[in-house]
Order: structure tokens, then C-alpha cells, then sequence
């Protein structure tokens, strides 16, 4: 093994060895295509075998393809044979089975349950649109489309558990936003009464109207504070009102806000302006319903759906402390491959795997990702998990792999034209440069 791996170990530029010999502690390697991110992982495995008493099977490396995964345990198996079948290497999907399968006792009351088919699914969802009361605003047929809010429903179902909201959540968040949306409703039903127009004069007064909306976001928000990857529906649209404000103030020019309010209000049967979200309040408190349903249908089906299988681990996880403490126990090293990618659900799996208490604030978790490709976004994923990373952890080391041996410099200089315009890049945000460089 040594050998093998030294040779390859010095083919590595200086930045890879970097990624390869922290095996210590939050690490942060922000890796472009073409940089060697799948050889960084197998040598870094390694070197975590050589330089520490770990168990191959205490090792954990998350990705998002069976073909990534095999990719990876291949480079593992020509460094160090047979023993790098040992080393846990997973999707995110495949490791909830895998827990599910090893501790049975904590899911579905040791039922057998089972992966649920399309057709299946159908079956319940055409069931429960049929037997919802008429006042429902879901409950919409037509005659040759069938359930008109039925596609809908089920991408919103995908999208809460992806980011790790059961139906109690989702009724809590609903119950939260609610109250939000109706009191900002209000502070702009009087804010546009006494404002018939803004001007270049008066602009001033959006200062006072913006200072209105954030004294509502100083109380505590029990709900959100279960899950700080969570933003409440007022932290959202304060983000906005801020940057639409700043940006009206700045310009000496109302066309912002004008842009935001045409964005968030419409008219109400008075011709007055109302939050679009107000007239929604009851379509999503009939779905918080409709989700309910759903889940008890699967549940008294012996059934669990794809989104299931990381959504049920969480929930376990929460309600079973003795279950998380197992799993912090056996994935002593946590390596995350592609992390831009990365939903909601999947981290907080990830993050329930990490024992701060014992690490005191330092675990050993490396993350390797690229935030200028994130193709899982209609998987719900969130780039933001890659940018607040640093902030999470205490004494985050970073690593930024810039030398590509893929491209030539040509191809590099047009994407990086392309990619600039984006503001949410952690270039822009950290103020580092992350320019590509063909080797």
C-alpha cells in the first residue's frame, strides 16, 4: 500500500497534498472540474488508514451516483485491495437503507415495509383526491385530465421531504408563516393607503417601512430553531424588501420596490394591493392536509416512497437518540463528495452523523464541491449548504484546487466569462479567487 500510495501522492500539486493530509477537522476544498476531486478522496481514505487507528468501516464518503460511488471504490481497491470494500462508501439514498435494513427496530414499528411503484402511488393519490371534502381547493377534476392539482401536489410533497419537513413540520411552518404574512400584510395594507405614490422625494420612507418589518422578525421562531437550515417565510422576504430598498435608495429611483411589489402583491376585490401569499393561506393549509393523508395512506400500506428513505432516518433520528449516538459512533471520518449538490434532508443526514459534543465544535468532516456546478438544483438542492459552511464549523481549513488537467486554457477562460455573472459564487462572497488553470 505504501508504495503505491506515495507515487501517487507525489504526482499531487501542492493544494491537492493539502486536501489529502488534513485528515483532521472541518475541511472545506473548493475543487472545478477536471482538478482530481475522485483521486483526492481515495488518497485522502488512505491517508486517514496510514496516519490514524481507524477502521476502514468507520469511514464514511457520501456522493450522488451508483457510478461515482463504484468510481470511487475502485481507486480505493487499487491503493489498498480487498480492505477498501470496508469503507463505507454511499449515495445518500443507499445509506438510509442501509440504516434503515441495520436498525429495523427504530422504523415503521419493525413493519415490513416496502419501496412504493408509480402506479402504486397513483392509486393512493386518486384515493384521497376523491374522498377530500368539496370546500377543498384541491379537490379540482377534469374529464380528460384527470386531478388537476395532482402533479403539483406530489412535486410539493418531494420538495418538503427534501428538505427534511415532515407533515407536523409542515403544519407548524404553515401555523408560523401565517401569522407572518397576515401582520406584514397588514403593516403594507397601511403603508400603501398612506402612500398613494412614491417619488424621488419621499423615498425616505421606505427606511421606516423596511425598520416595520424588522422588528416582526425579532421573536423567536420555535420551529425554525429545531432546524437552523430552515429560514421562516418572513427571513425570505425581508431578504428581498432589503435588497429591493437598498437598491430603490441607492438609485434615487422607486423602480426596485415597484419591482418587488409587482413580484410579492396583487389586487384584492377592492382594489387594494394584498400578499399573494395571503390568498394562498388556505390552498396550503388544505395541502398540509392533503400531505397528512398521503403519509398515513403509505403508512397503513406498508409502504415508503424514494423521498421516504432520508426523511424516515431523520425522524428516527430525532426521536432516538440512542440511534444517532450509533451512527456518530461508526462514521468516525465523514467525506462528502460534490457537496454543492447537496438538499436540505440530505444535510441534515450528514450533519446528524457529526458528535460536536465530542469533537468540541471540530469535527472531522471534508467536503469537497465546486459552487459553479450545481446540476441537482431541480433535486432541491441548496447552494447555500456549500457557502455557509465555513461558518458552521470552528477553524475550517480551506483548500481551493485551481489546476485543471482536463481543458485547455481556452475552454476555461469562456466558462469562467459565463460563470462571473453570478453573484452567488463564493469568489464574490469570500472575496478569493478561484480561477481555473490548465495543466
Amino acid at each position: 500500500m505504501s508504495n503505491i500510495f506515495l507515487n501517487s501522492y507525489q504526482k499531487l500539486n501542492l493544494e491537492q497534498k493539502k486536501a489529502v493530509d488534513c485528515i483532521d477537522g472541518p475541511v472545506m476544498a473548493v475543487a472545478g472540474p477536471g482538478t482530481g476531486k475522485t483521486q483526492i478522496l481515495a488518497l485522502r481514505v488512505v491517508n486517514i488508514l496510514r496516519m490514524t487507528d481507524t477502521l476502514p468501516q468507520n469511514i464514511l464518503c457520501l456522493t450522488f451516483t451508483d457510478s461515482a460511488r463504484e468510481n470511487l471504490q475502485q481507486r480505493l481497491v487499487s491503493f489498498i485491495g480487498k480492505e477498501a470494500y470496508q469503507v463505507k462508501i454511499h449515495t445518500f439514498h443507499s445509506l438510509s437503507i442501509e440504516i434503515m435494513s441495520d436498525f429495523m427496530g427504530y422504523f415503521f414499528d419493525s413493519a415490513d415495509f416496502k419501496p412504493m411503484e408509480e402506479i402504486k402511488q397513483l392509486e393512493i393519490l386518486n384515493q384521497i383526491f376523491e374522498n377530500l371534502e368539496y370546500s377543498n381547493q384541491l379537490k379540482k377534476y377534469h374529464p380528460e385530465e384527470g386531478w388537476i392539482y395532482r402533479k403539483e401536489v406530489i412535486n410539493k410533497i418531494k420538495e418538503l421531504k427534501k428538505n427534511a419537513i415532515s407533515p407536523q413540520d409542515f403544519e407548524n411552518i404553515l401555523q408560523e408563516n401565517k401569522k407572518q404574512i397576515l401582520e406584514v400584510n397588514q403593516i403594507f395594507a397601511n403603508f400603501f393607503e398612506t402612500n398613494k405614490k412614491l417619488t424621488k422625494k419621499n423615498l425616505n420612507i421606505l427606511t421606516e417601512l423596511l425598520a416595520k418589518i424588522q422588528t416582526l422578525n425579532q421573536f423567536k421562531k420555535q420551529t425554525f430553531e429545531t432546524n437552523e437550515n430552515l429560514k421562516s417565510w418572513l427571513e425570505v422576504f425581508l431578504e428581498k424588501l432589503k435588497l429591493a430598498i437598498n437598491q430603490s435608495l441607492e438609485a434615487e429611483s422607486s423602480k426596485s420596490f415597484t419591482t418587488f411589489r409587482n413580484i410579492y402583491f396583487s389586487k384584492d376585490d377592492f382594489n387594494n394591493f394584498i400578499l399573494k401569499d395571503c390568498k394562498n393561506l388556505q390552498k396550503m393549509q388544505d395541502f398540509a392536509l392533503f400531505y397528512t393523508k398521503y403519509q398515513e395512506a403509505l403508512y397503513q400500506n406498508l409502504f415508503y416512497d424514494f423521498e421516504d428513505m432520508i426523511l424516515q432516518v431523520l425522524m428516527a433520528i430525532k426521536k432516538h437518540p440512542d440511534l444517532k449516538y450509533s451512527l456518530q459512533e461508526k462514521s468516525q471520518y465523514l467525506l462528502i463528495d460534490e457537496f454543492q449538490d447537496t438538499n436540505l434532508a440530505q444535510l441534515e443526514l450528514a450533519e446528524s452523523l457529526l458528535n460536536l459534543k465530542v469533537s468540541e465544535g471540530l469535527p472531522n468532516i471534508f467536503i469537497v464541491g465546486d459552487d459553479d456546478q450545481s446540476i441537482y438544483k431541480f433535486q432541491g438542492a441548496n447552494l447555500e449548504n456549500l457557502l455557509s459552511f465555513k461558518s458552521k464549523y470552528k477553524k475550517v481549513e480551506q483548500v481551493f484546487l485551481t489546476k485543471n488537467y482536463r481543458s485547455k486554457q481556452e475552454i476555461l477562460d469562456f466558462a469562467k466569462e459565463i460563470i462571473d455573472q453570478s453573484d452567488l459564487r463564493l469568489s464574490n462572497i469570500l472575496g478569493v479567487k478561484k480561477e481555473l488553470i490548465a495543466n
